[in-house]
């Protein structure tokens, strides 16, 4: 794991009092259950294509397990080129229920495809709320379920320093707005899976035997600083204070099916995709 300083018991411990105050909640996530054909650990999700790169290797495993596709603006044109360069019947098989945002990137052919192909598209030009957010607040509501809705949302990480940066960021700002009313987001790259844990105790399910992912994680905190223990990484930590311009975690290894992290603030977790 690479860190600034070796990870210490004593150093960066969260005092007794505020570890009380810490609420013990348990969150359970199963991330490879997205890549699995009917897995019985996936719950109902939107599928939230962004304006980047498209996973053309997992693409049809995201979009076979949805129950509900969204478009954020230029994701539709990311969704067009990847059909088009693959088999005959991937366009008119593939037709997203909705394409949302100020539509400044929808290029007029596939605007004018998807539409006359039953999509719905929306256009919404606050220019206060990017693309991504708006999506989110539309999920729930056009997806019709009485239960908040996951949302996996496909992006990309390795262009654009900014944007790699501003996807964060919502990611982040998302899971702290109880008002937009939808379940966890999960992050796929074509590199890699990323999703917020909770405060409290986490469960991740990990299995390396069935050849999803591979043993690279990290623990990043990239809202507050937060003070975290783990049990089943080759580099486990004890109550160890992790910043920004501190110590954070990278490059560690999972060395169980199930990593326990217990966390005072909510950190993202990224693990690589194999």
């Amino acid at each position: 794991m690479e860190t600034d300083l070796p990870p210490s018991r004593e150093r960066g411990a969260v005092p007794e009092t505020d570890r009380e105050k810490t609420v013990k909640t348990v969150s359970e996530w199963y991330p490879v259950s997205y890549l699995e054909p009917n897995s019985a650990s996936a719950l109902p999700y939107a599928l939230l294509i962004l304006n980047q790169p498209v996973d053309e290797k997992r693409f049809s495993r995201y979009w076979g397990g949805s129950s509900f596709t969204i478009c954020a603006d230029g994701g539709a044109n990311r969704l067009y080129e990847l059909c088009e360069r693959s088999e005959s019947h991937a366009l008119k098989n593939h037709i997203p229920e909705v394409i949302h945002g100020d539509l400044d990137s929808l290029l007029p052919k596939v605007e004018e495809y998807y539409r006359s192909s039953g999509s719905q598209i929306i256009q919404d030009t606050d220019q206060e709320s990017t693309d991504f957010m708006k999506c989110l607040k539309l999920i729930n509501a056009r997806a019709g379920l009485s239960r908040k809705l996951d949302v996996v949302a496909l992006g990309n990480l390795g262009g654009r320093v900014d944007q790699g940066l501003s996807q964060l960021h919502h990611l982040y700002m998302a899971g702290e707005d109880t008002l937009l009313g939808i379940g966890r987001i999960i992050f796929f790259t074509p590199e890699s899976i990323a999703f917020l844990l909770q405060r409290g105790h986490n469960r991740i399910y990990t299995p390396l035997y069935k050849g999803f992912i591979t043993e690279n994680v990290g623990i990043i905190p990239i809202g507050r600083p937060a003070v975290i223990s783990t049990r089943g990484l080759e580099w486990d930590v004890h109550e160890w204070k992790t910043e920004f311009g501190g110590r954070i975690s990278t490059s560690n290894h999972i060395k169980s099916d199930v990593i326990e992290v217990d966390t005072t603030e909510r950190v993202l977790f990224t693990v690589e995709l194999a």
